[in-house]
């Protein structure tokens, strides 16, 4: 939790970077969630970081109840001053009891050594678990991003729950990234060159639940 503290006092030029891949991530995932847009139900942001994936949330479900948790007090503090109309925020300690009807996990698991347990204690929480991760990432590669912990393919959660569905998509919704998808070569020069670079790509967004939706 302290680590993840730290992570949130890091210089606000990076701030932008955040807000911006925060909500491409969400809106990613928010396709293959397969809600209506008048959903009146309770959605969860599990590691909601500084909110931005809320906002996108938000803007697709207006409706919805809306809550973000994270392990960190300080994202916390940051997303009830600045997102604190939209959604509830709770800062969580242990592994206490989370529920809500839908929960969302984006980028998060990856960084978990736990992380199959805690996907188990979510889905018990809920009755859809959408989770995104970075997609076959090489963590012993050069430049590999230290926190990240796992690497996962679609078979990773398998016997998680009864019904397990997967999707690989681009991360971004920016045409320059889907322009790159017909010009590897540009892609991956731009990728050697962005300090972000472990980030950008496919990810993998995971669909649990206990029966089909």
């Amino acid at each position: 939790m302290e680590y993840w503290d730290g992570v949130y006092d890091r210089p606000d030029k990076e701030f932008r970077v955040r807000r911006s891949r925060g909500r491409n991530y969400m809106a990613s995932i928010i396709p293959l969630m397969r809600l209506p847009g008048d959903y009146q139900g309770s959605i969860m942001d599990f590691g909601c970081g500084m909110g931005f994936g809320i906002e996108e949330l938000r803007d697709a479900f207006p409706q919805a109840r809306l809550i973000g948790v994270d392990h960190s007090s300080k994202a916390i503090e940051f997303c009830r001053k600045t997102h604190g109309t939209i959604a509830d925020f709770v800062y969580v300690t242990s592994d206490e009891p989370l529920r809500a009807d839908v929960i969302v996990s984006s980028h998060v698991m990856e960084h978990l050594t736990n992380d199959r347990e805690v996907a188990g204690r979510l889905l018990a929480g809920c009755s859809r678990l959408f989770i995104a991760v970075p997609y076959r990432e090489k963590l012993s590669a050069p430049g590999a991003i230290a926190e990240h912990v796992n690497s996962y393919d679609e078979h990773y959660y398998d016997g998680i729950a009864n019904f397990v569905k997967t999707d690989v998509v681009w991360n971004c919704r920016n045409s320059f990234f889907r322009k790159c998808q017909v010009n590897l070569q540009k892609f991956r020069r731009f990728l050697t060159q962005s300090r972000y670079d472990k980030y950008q790509g496919k990810h993998i967004v995971f669909s649990l639940a206990e029966k089909p939706f």
